[in-house]
């Protein structure tokens, strides 16, 4: 008796084997079609990332709006004067000079960007090879302010979350609206 059930383990055993390994090929294949879709593969030198227009919802004090910005490595990556035109009138309000001497730009905490907030604009290029930015940040005591940036079709990009560090105000991501929160 021992001897049939161990037998007929061993036939059930091979037959779901066998079937495991006919439909393995089909789930792969299924599986590769679905990662090619959201997976674009490109060699890039190792200074250059690959940028994608990033299609986040933002909620600014929740307010919803749009915003210019860039996808890179899983970040958000915006102007710099976008952040500014957002906060004017915040208590994390800065304003914006360039020094064409020191080619520098020149962060002024507590005081109000004069241009107006520019919401998502459609020129922006769906995906872009992109270079880090050697464009140097100082506030206005003429220390040095460390942040990677990506320079984009003419301007300048940097992350969403070292803006918000540097300039004190929040960000964070609400995983279940699926939304960029900034205040």
């Amino acid at each position: 008796i021992l001897y049939k059930l161990g037998r007929d383990y061993m036939k059930k055993s091979i037959i779901l084997l066998g079937l495991l390994i006919l439909l393995s090929p089909l789930s792969v294949s299924a599986s590769s079609k679905i990662s090619e879709a959201k997976v674009k593969e490109v060699n890039l030198p190792s200074d250059e990332k690959m940028a994608f227009a990033s299609g986040e919802n933002v909620s600014f004090d929740g307010r919803d709006l749009e915003i210019n910005a860039y996808l890179i490595n899983r970040s958000n990556y915006v102007k710099i004067r976008d952040v500014a035109a957002l906060l004017k009138e915040t208590p994390a309000k800065f304003d914006l000079a360039y020094d064409k001497e020191r080619q520098s730009v020149i962060i002024s905490k507590g005081k109000n960007y004069k241009d107006p907030f520019s919401f998502k604009e459609d020129k922006m290029k769906k995906e872009e090879i992109v270079k880090e930015t050697r464009q140097k940040i100082v506030d206005d005591k003429g220390q040095e302010i460390e942040l990677k940036g990506y320079f984009i079709d003419g301007y300048n990009y940097f992350r969403l979350r070292d803006l918000g560090k540097v300039l004190d105000f929040g960000v964070a991501y609400d995983f279940k609206n699926q939304k960029v929160l900034l205040n």
